[in-house]
Parts: structure tokens; sequence; C-alpha cells
């Protein structure tokens, strides 16, 4: 059955449903919106050369493997998921500005993983971080990064013990901290899982470490943002099942059949760290760095309310010519019948016909036809494709 769309978004976005990029009259219609749904289109994003639909035909033969579920997620101690703030400290970027770098601990049996939050803004606080701790000193309060390293002044000042550290009496003083400014608004925040290939390797098979740069200019440019950064690597799958994936889309598969081959979810990526670490930093409303509207789906879900929907825009499609200029678009509650508003670019003249298609233009591609994603693919990057595609028969 095909994954249907957030209600509240139901009817306002399509697949191409970005206003940044004019819709190409030549797409594919992407199988999760119900009245475009066609076979033909999920058989169009694969390779027609003779030697990958041999391999194609072999799996067909012994049967394409179902998804695996996902496990349920179960804390140590049996109550709702928590994170914990472990350290903060600052980190001045060259996309400008400075930020905070967060790093979280949570109670769930089966994620070790330090998940981090980039925090731009000094009114955004970790409660957890600022909490008193059993045996807490200011000496640790320091080296935690806290931003009140010494709560305890103004009630009983600070004994020295023998070791050279601060001890206190556990008695905390009130400390006012910074609050957002009036006109603040929701912050612009992003959730976004880690990629080694991409963002160390600076592969070109995806657009994780553009997505990220970019984000981070973004906030800078702002004063205020958090990127929810989660060690989920290949959506989820691991780095090691990732890179087999890699081997089976050379071998003529896309991103989401791949997973599937190896008897993976498409993605199993989750998204209950993300919306626990908000709480912590006391955000519940957002603006929503993403093309993915499963991430509103699960935030929502969570009770992180999304007033807005910025579309994540590839970098490298901008190079090819959009005039993009700047778009949001507006999520309505789910009893308005009101489509979004948003600002709208053109394309700015067409690439030459040797434009060559890059790893990741695949992949990007992928992500909008088969996977639901949010996004207008540029129509030199179709035409190339399907020229590709027919050299190759």
């Amino acid at each position: 059955m095909p994954q249907m769309l957030p209600h509240h978004l139901a009817g306002h976005l399509t697949e191409q449903g970005s206003p940044l990029i004019e819709p190409s009259a030549h797409r594919v219609p992407s199988p999760f919106i119900p009245e475009t749904a066609s076979s033909s289109s999920r058989a169009s994003s694969a390779s027609s050369s003779p030697s990958r639909k041999l391999c194609r035909r072999h799996h067909e033969s012994i049967g394409i493997p179902s998804e695996e579920p996902l496990e349920p997620e179960e804390t140590v101690d049996g109550g709702p998921l928590a994170v914990t703030c472990e350290v903060r400290t600052r980190i001045p970027s060259e996309f400008g500005g400075v930020c905070y770098l967060h790093l979280y601990s949570n109670n769930l049996k089966n994620d070790n993983e330090e998940h981090l939050a980039i925090v731009y803004g000094e009114d955004i606080v970790s409660e957890t971080l600022e909490a008193i701790r059993p045996d807490d000193t200011v000496d640790e309060r320091l080296r935690r990064g806290t931003r009140v390293t010494d709560p305890w002044t103004n009630h009983s000042a600070p004994v020295v013990n023998g070791n050279g550290s601060h001890a206190h009496n556990g008695t905390a003083s009130p400390h006012i901290l910074p609050s957002p400014p009036p006109d603040a608004g929701a912050p612009l925040a992003r959730i976004h899982s880690c990629c080694f290939t991409g963002e160390t390797l600076r592969s070109l098979r995806c657009d994780c470490a553009e997505q990220l740069e970019e984000a981070m200019r973004m906030m800078a440019k702002e004063g205020r943002g958090v990127v929810l950064y989660l060690k989920q690597e290949g959506r989820g799958i691991g780095l090691r099942d990732k890179l087999r994936a890699y081997n089976l889309i050379d071998d003529g598969y896309d991103t989401m059949m791949a997973n599937i081959l190896l008897r993976k979810p498409a993605d199993a990526r989750r998204y209950g760290i993300a919306s626990a670490i908000l709480r912590d930093l006391g955000i519940n409303r957002i603006r929503l760095l993403t093309n993915n509207p499963d991430k509103m789906k699960h935030l929502a879900k969570d009770g992180v309310e999304v007033v807005e929907r910025v579309p994540m825009i590839p970098a490298s499609w901008r190079r090819l010519g959009a005039d993009v200029g700047v778009a949001v678009e507006k999520v309505k509650k789910a009893d308005s019948s009101e489509p979004p508003q948003s600002l709208t670019g053109k394309l700015a003249g067409e690439p030459p016909s040797s434009l060559v298609l890059l790893d990741r233009d695949e992949y990007l591609v992928t992500k909008v036809q088969r996977m639901g994603h949010i996004l207008d693919i540029p129509a030199p990057l179709l035409q190339a494709r399907k020229r590709a595609s027919e050299s190759q028969d």
C-alpha cells in the first residue's frame, strides 16, 4: 500500500510540492501520492542496461524479500524515553557564527549512541545539563559546560575540598538564564542523520554533507536554531549494511530497493530521540528544515508542533541555474482547508545537453519518486536521466 502523507498536508503538497523550481512536465509520478500511483512509476527508477536487467531477473526469480519490521523501542527502566545532556561546548564554525555542541545519552535498551544537538542561540538552554546532580561541584559543572557553574553561591560560599575541588551544601540559588527575544518565534530545526561517507569522505553518492552545511549556514545567519544530529548511519541500517547497499546500487538497484534486498527497512530511522532533545532544550514549536514528510509526522506524534516546513534544496541542484530565492511553506492545522502560502521561482535556463548525472542525482530522484520526499526535480536532470537510460538500451 502506498505510504500516505501526514493528514495535515494531504491535499496541500505533492511529490513535486516545493515551489522553488518550476515542476517538470516529464517527471515520473510518485507512488506515494494516491492519485498518481502507478506500477510503471515504481519500475521506472531502475536502469535498463542488459547486465542490470539480468541482475534484477535473478532476484525476481527468487522473490523480492519484504522489509524487516522495526523492533519496538524499550527503555531500561520501562518508563518513557528520556535523554540527558552530558556535556556542552562552544564551537566556532567556518559556516559562520558560534554554535554550542550538546552531547546526549539516553535510556533506550538498544541505543548506546551519543546523539548530538548543534545549538545556535544563547537563549536555548538544556534542562538536564543545568540540573544539579548528586556530587556536583563547581569544577565538574565547569567541565560539563553548564551556563551556571556555581548555583550555590547565594546560599553558602563554596568549600574547597582537599583535592582542590569545590564542595557545596546542596542548596541552589536562583539564577536567571537568558530568555528568547520577544519576537524570536519558533526556531529553525533540522533532524540530520550522520553520514560518514558523505561528511568525512565527501562522497558524491548522497547530499548529506551539503544538507548539514546548509542547515548550519542558515542557522548561523538567523542566530538561532538546532541541528539534531542523530547517529543513524545509512538511514538507520548502519555503516556495514550501507556499504553493502552501495554495492547493490552499483549492480542496478536504487537506494530503496537495495535496503529491502538486504532485508532492511527502506528507512529504519527513528525520531523519538530528536523529540526528547527538543523537549530538553525547552522547544515545542519549530520551523523544520526538511523535504521528508515522515519527519513531520513523527514530531507531531511526539507533541512537537511544526509550524513551517522550510524546503531543503540540494546545493548541487541550485548550481544548475535555479533561482530559488527564499521559500517557506506554512503547515496548516489539520482542520484547515487553506493551502500553504509560498514564494515561487523558475529554472533560469537549462544546462547543456552534455550534463552528466552523478550518483547523488540518482539518489535524490529516488527519494522523490520512490520515498515520498517533497522536492521538485529540475527538468534538465530528468532529461539527462532519460538520455542516459536510452543510451543503455
